[in-house]
């Protein structure tokens, strides 16, 4: 029996901006830290942030759908 110390490494997960998701809080864009490197795909519980308040959420992908990020509630109330 062989036993294989090599193999293929998952890809680095790099920050990529959207064009979809604007964030509930303040509208503005999202970035979500994926491996897919397609325009504007994503990969099902990719985390996400809006580039202008900070607010955090997950990328939900839903074939029937299309994908949406699910912003944290919490943090988008108004202090």
């Amino acid at each position: 029996m062989e036993i294989s110390t090599g193999g293929t490494q998952n890809p680095p997960k790099l920050w990529k901006q959207i064009n979809w998701g604007d964030c509930d809080r303040c509208g503005d864009d999202a970035e979500v830290l994926t491996t897919e490197n397609r325009p504007d795909w994503v990969n099902e519980g990719d985390e996400a942030i809006c580039v202008g308040c900070g607010l955090k959420g997950i990328a939900i992908a839903d074939e029937s759908e299309g994908a949406h990020i699910d912003w944290n509630e919490f943090d988008a109330e108004v202090e």
